[in-house]
């Protein structure tokens, strides 16, 4: 599994998980919170990292911190951070560690 998706919410991340299958044709790791989502960095090189912003244990925000350290493994892998909580400053702090962002909702359609 070369994708990790670390969402809280069920639907969103099912829905990204069957995304992403369909797009890239990868099957994507699945976890619902922070800290399960450092556990794997720390253990597992990804291909893309998709996070939620507000998510238990550990946010987003300081996910991106934690995986961007340098001994990580996934220190130069392209993340995603997706909200609906999204404001100007987390969107400055995401574009300057090289961070995409995405409001939720989103639609596929």
């Amino acid at each position: 599994m070369n994708i990790l998706i670390a969402e809280d919410e069920d639907l969103v991340r099912e829905i990204l998980s069957e995304e992403i299958q369909l797009i890239f044709k990868e099957k994507s790791e699945l976890v619902t919170n922070g800290e399960e989502a450092l556990e794997k960095c720390l253990k597992n090189k990804y291909k893309l990292i998709i996070l939620d912003y507000k998510m238990p244990k550990i946010n987003g925000d300081k996910l991106i911190d934690q995986i961007r350290l340098g001994g990580n493994l996934n220190k130069n892998t392209p993340i995603i951070l997706i909200s609906a909580y999204l404001n100007s400053d987390i969107s400055d702090s995401a574009q300057k560690r090289n961070v995409r962002v995405i409001r939720k909702p989103f639609n596929f359609e």
